[in-house]
């Protein structure tokens, strides 16, 4: 756990808009460093601040992504990368559709229109 730890210091310290010049300040601090906020609440167990951290992941990426007609902006593939391994290891993660970009069915395995095989 020392070494992720180190890692993920090493990653924060780089990901400072001071450090990081080649990444536009604002998608640096509202999409690309919050998967490395949730990361950390997932290795330290963390459940509450997970909670709250990806709430607050999903609401800038939201706001970010607000005036996007791309599809990537739909999805916020950073904090759902995140979110899946905490879903399996018991992590209570909001599935109910009051968030609105965690596809609820990637999380919970299910299908969306599944149908009889």
């Amino acid at each position: 756990m020392d070494d992720v730890v180190q890692r993920l210091i090493a990653t924060m310290n780089a990901s400072r808009p001071d450090v990081a010049t080649g990444t536009p300040a604002e998608f640096l601090n509202l999409i690309d460093y919050q998967p490395v906020a949730l990361f950390h609440r997932l290795v330290t167990d963390d459940h509450a601040a997970f909670a709250e951290a990806l709430a607050e992941a999903l609401a800038l990426h939201g706001s970010y992504r607000r005036d996007s007609r791309a599809p990537r902006g739909r999805v916020a593939l950073g904090p759902l990368a995140m979110a899946c391994p905490a879903c399996d290891t018991g992590f209570p993660v909001a599935v109910d559709g009051t968030l609105p970009y965690p596809p609820r069915h990637r999380l919970d395995r299910g299908w969306l229109g599944e149908f009889a095989t």
